[in-house]
């Protein structure tokens, strides 16, 4: 059942939907880089011992395609994790 406390908005569970899934994917993309970052530190410190080298050392070593290793899966799982609790 649709709790809808104003009755001058009305949205479909669609647009719901597909407003949730875009502010998930909208968070992860945001997100991403620093948690790929802290997961170098994290796994291995002495290559990466602070976050400004870090965050040098894979854009020089990989680009910026480097930041966003890994984003697929993550994406795909809070967009729609994000759709349903949006809705």
């Amino acid at each position: 059942i649709l709790l809808n406390l104003d009755p001058t908005m009305s949205t479909s569970v669609l647009q719901d939907l597909f407003s949730g899934s875009l502010a998930g994917g909208a968070g992860c993309i945001l997100g991403h880089p620093l948690d790929t970052i802290k997961v170098r530190m994290q796994a291995n410190p002495a290559q990466f011992p602070t976050l400004a080298q870090s965050i040098t050392r894979t854009l020089a070593h990989e680009g910026v395609k480097g930041l966003f290793k890994g984003l697929a899966p993550p994406l795909g799982s809070i967009a729609i994790y994000q759709a349903v609790c949006f809705a």
